[in-house]
């Protein structure tokens, strides 16, 4: 038997905190004995044994995604709603003074395929220097290519 061995019986059978020189590593603390041949396996318990896996795995069938289909270019309300107050703030008498309605609070509808009629009002200064709101109504055509051809400019 080698000392290492010995060592570690002699430790193991008195069952206080000692040192344990183990494999070449030195362990402080109780050594309790064990039921596996390790001496330093730190449970009993045997490992779990590896099942084996079927020969042919089974995978779920999928759904074809359906394919896409091209959008039509016809602009957005957000653009024509912004080109409609750059129309607007060019007629007016005083252009820095303007405070254009929110988008939520403007009325933006497609009227044809890339038509857009835009219903809003404008706070600004007239001639005199008063504060005026002006309701206006502005149609707008893209063009596609981000070009846009003002049709319509109403002020009521």
């Amino acid at each position: 038997m080698s000392k290492k061995l010995i060592w570690w019986l002699i430790v193991a059978a008195i069952g206080i905190p000692s040192l344990c020189l183990c494999g070449g590593a030195i362990y402080i603390g109780e050594v309790l004995p064990t039921s596996t041949p390790d001496p330093l396996a730190l449970t009993s318990t045997p490992r779990p044994t590896r099942t084996t896996s079927p020969t042919r795995t089974t995978f779920p069938t999928r759904t074809p995604r359906p394919t896409r289909t091209a959008t039509p270019d016809v602009g957005d309300r957000y653009t024509a709603l912004v080109l409609c107050q750059e129309l607007v703030s060019d007629r007016l008498k005083s252009p820095s003074s303007a405070i254009f309605a929110k988008g939520s609070e403007s009325v933006m509808i497609e009227s044809a395929p890339g038509v857009w009629t835009v219903s809003s009002w404008v706070d600004s200064q007239n001639g005199f220097g008063a504060m005026l709101r002006t309701s206006w109504t502005c149609k707008i055509e893209y063009e596609g290519k981000d070009r846009w051809q003002p049709l319509a400019l109403d002020f009521e």
